[in-house]
């Protein structure tokens, strides 16, 4: 997904504004896709309080990925020419980070009702 909205835009907005776009979209996508799937035991029921805090986690896994994107780009020519070599460095250097927020962060909707329950005294 982000890598062919990249290769979409950047021709009309270069590789560095056409890279926030893809951003953009992607984390859209993969909101959704983690509310789906991932992490759907442990949504909220406020969807857009949700991403909300998604968009706002994100943003610290967004820093890593694109400053590690951007510098392969612009120290490497070969890089430059290919920029999904790029693209697949940044993303991967903001995966961990990513994934903590989303988990600790944003999704945490049923996490009181996954604490274990005290044993009765007898």
């Amino acid at each position: 997904m982000d890598g062919g909205v990249l290769l979409a835009v950047a021709p009309f907005l270069g590789l560095y504004a056409g890279r926030v776009a893809s951003f953009s979209v992607a984390v859209l996508v993969t909101w959704a896709l983690n509310r789906t799937f991932t992490f759907s035991d442990r949504r909220t029921s406020n969807r857009i309080q949700e991403l909300a805090l998604y968009v706002g986690s994100q943003s610290f896994g967004a820093l890593t990925n694109m400053a590690v994107y951007a510098a392969a780009i612009f120290l490497s020519d070969w890089m430059y020419a290919y920029p999904l070599a790029a693209l697949a460095l940044g993303s991967a250097a903001g995966l961990v980070v990513n994934y903590t927020a989303a988990h600790f962060v944003v999704f945490r909707g049923s996490l009181a009702s996954t604490k274990a329950k005290p044993i009765p005294k007898t």
